[in-house]
């Protein structure tokens, strides 16, 4: 802003959907105002919302598309120097799924995800995808001890949005569970006892 009633103009081109933040460092005051391509005013801003601060923070969900940023002084005959940051915050994205498996009943099983993004947070469920009823732990990894059958499934999620995995299903054999057990006579006749697997419950 060199001159008194300078404006500065600038144009903006985003490739993919996340949160878009424009903001200023300077000893002067500079005002923001950010555009859509039709020129449908989206966002200004001047003192990052403290009246202590002289540079302004924009920062909003965007699509992808073209914008335009419009700068001025707040005071209509000031001038001075800034520096403009920008910065696009795009959701997670899953580069590995967590993955399905088989386990006896009463062993432990790990399930992992793998993701890139910044700010990432990971909550895992049990059930079918989508169904946040059922909420597990927090975590990248998972480690369980079923019972019975089931799915878990992952939201990965970071402030530009979220990613839910597909479920992975992790099959219980309760039936090897009691394979382990068998009869044992120590010497005596096995007439006199014996053992027998009734399952898990009476």
């Amino acid at each position: 802003l060199g001159v008194s009633g300078d404006h500065d103009y600038f144009r903006i081109n985003v490739s993919t959907a996340g949160i878009l933040t424009l903001q200023t460092t300077s000893n002067t005051n500079p005002y923001g105002f950010l555009y859509d391509a039709s020129g449908t005013e989206l966002a200004q801003n001047d003192n990052q919302d403290s009246v202590n601060d002289l540079n302004f923070r924009i920062s909003r969900p965007v699509t992808a598309g073209t914008y335009y940023l419009f700068i001025r002084h707040y005071d209509s005959a000031g001038t001075g120097p800034y520096t403009l940051w920008s910065d696009l915050m795009t959701p997670p994205v899953i580069t590995q799924q967590p993955a399905a498996g088989a386990i006896t009943a009463g062993d432990s099983h790990t399930l992992r995800i793998t993701a890139s993004g910044r700010g990432l947070t990971y909550q895992w469920y049990a059930g079918a995808a989508a169904n946040t009823l059922l909420p597990v732990a927090a975590g990248h990894s998972l480690t369980v001890s079923p019972v019975n059958s089931v799915s878990y499934w992952v939201r990965v999620s970071n402030a530009a949005g979220f990613r839910d995995s597909t479920p992975a299903t992790l099959t219980v054999d309760t039936a090897a569970a009691g394979q382990s057990w068998s009869s044992r006579t120590s010497g005596v006749a096995s007439t006199l006892w014996s053992v027998e697997w009734l399952g898990n419950r009476f």
